[in-house]
């Protein structure tokens, strides 16, 4: 994690510890006896991150050079692509947890967050020069196949990570806040700095994919199946270097 997006996200964080702050400071217009009923009657923090399994989808029909412009570092690096991965980021975020108000008074609650992550359908795509069953395919849909693994486990762990820096921070805390608007608040909350966070941790997925698209890989396919998915490529009329390299969206 660079020091720059670090920075960022330690101020976003900032700033939505004294938003809450300033929630938790309308606790001092209530009551003694409001508060006590607020930790009496309120149901517990309850913060959950669900991880989806994820769908895989597959596709032989396309050649290298269709796969060779949906990978654009490829495309600017004029190499050929055989297998290409991709995927797309879905969440969603139900925001509840009990409130507890006077009429036209205050209110008090503590957060109910679940967030739901996905990540998918991954669309696996094998270049056409390479026929089922071939030792070159095998190789290819074996690598595609960790970029796959790869996405789903940088998920869950972001989705951990989350889980726990969101329990860390509101632990047992009570909000208190005007009935209209205190959940609204807390809700934008989460899409301003819980949501951008996830997204900082899913980014590293990229140093797993890149590990997994090393020169040593680079140059076995040059050699492994006794050279067949360089032949391919040359029968094809394709250029010599090739690179297999997921693509996210």
């Amino acid at each position: 994690m660079s020091f720059s997006s670090f920075t960022l996200i330690r101020h976003a964080i900032l700033s939505f510890l004294l938003g809450c702050a300033a929630l938790s400071s309308f606790a001092a217009t209530v009551t003694a006896e409001f508060q006590e009923e607020c930790r009496q009657q309120l149901g517990p923090t309850k913060i959950d991150a669900i991880v989806l399994p994820s769908q895989v989808l597959y596709d032989f029909t396309y050649s290298s050079d269709v796969l060779s412009q949906k990978g654009v570092r490829q495309r600017e690096l004029h190499q050929s692509v055989v297998g290409l991965t991709t995927a797309t980021l879905r969440h969603t975020i139900t925001w509840g947890g009990d409130v507890l108000a006077y009429p036209e008074g205050p209110a008090c609650t503590r957060p109910a967050i679940q967030l739901t992550l996905e990540v998918g359908p991954q669309h696996v795509d094998i270049g056409r020069e390479f026929p089922r069953g071939s030792c070159a395919f095998n190789k290819i849909a074996a690598h595609e196949l960790r970029h796959v693994y790869a996405n789903q486990e940088t998920l869950v762990d972001a989705a951990r990570y989350l889980e726990y820096a969101m329990r860390e921070h509101y632990g047992t805390q009570i909000l208190y806040g005007d009935k209209a608007t205190l959940k609204a608040n807390l809700s934008s909350d989460v899409q301003r700095v819980w949501i951008p966070l996830l997204k900082q941790k899913i980014a590293e997925v990229d140093l797993r994919h890149n590990a997994i698209d090393s020169p040593e890989e680079y140059a076995s396919n040059q050699v492994e199946c006794d050279g067949e998915i360089p032949r391919a490529l040359a029968k094809a009329g394709k250029q010599k270097y090739l690179l297999i390299t997921p693509r996210r969206s």
